[in-house]
């Protein structure tokens, strides 16, 4: 048997590697934890996000069909549909409101809503909300929503 060519260690370094070992492991298993946390963060905001998104533009739908109904109740009653929406709210010559003043139909995003009377070709009024970047086209919240437009 030969001797080893390396000396023996001294009792202070042999007590160093296992502390620098578990240091090593605690920055390894905090690192672990903070790319699980982000990893669960990153699911829940898209999911959510694009669920919120769902409720939001089902919100405009229905405030949509609101509106439609007001808008024909003064087509019944004055014979064509009004040039601009403020007219529900704001009494017709028969002295009728067809949506309240106090509260004229705002999209979630506290926006007014688009409204074009029907065009030459049409037989209904066109209503719109561009979402919550308030300009056509997006996606997600920004989204538009427009009812000659078939989407969920």
């Amino acid at each position: 048997m030969e001797p080893s060519s390396t000396p023996p260690a001294a009792p202070d370094q042999a007590r160093a590697a296992p502390a620098a070992s578990l240091a090593v492991r605690g920055v390894v298993g905090c690192a672990l934890v903070v790319t699980a946390i982000g990893a669960f963060a990153a699911w829940f905001t898209g999911h959510y996000a694009e669920k919120f998104a769902q409720d939001k533009r089902a919100k405009v739908r229905e405030d949509m069909q609101l509106v439609f109904g007001a808008l024909e109740a003064y087509r019944e009653a004055n014979g064509n549909y009004p040039e601009h929406l403020g007219a529900l709210w704001v009494a017709d010559p028969h002295g009728f409101t067809y949506l309240p003043a106090s509260h004229p139909p705002k999209d979630p995003w506290g926006n007014g809503y688009g409204y074009a009377p029907p065009g030459p070709g049409q037989d209904r009024p066109r209503l719109w909300s561009y979402g919550r970047d308030k300009r056509e086209g997006g996606d997600g919240e920004s989204e538009d929503v427009k009812s000659w437009e078939d989407k969920p």
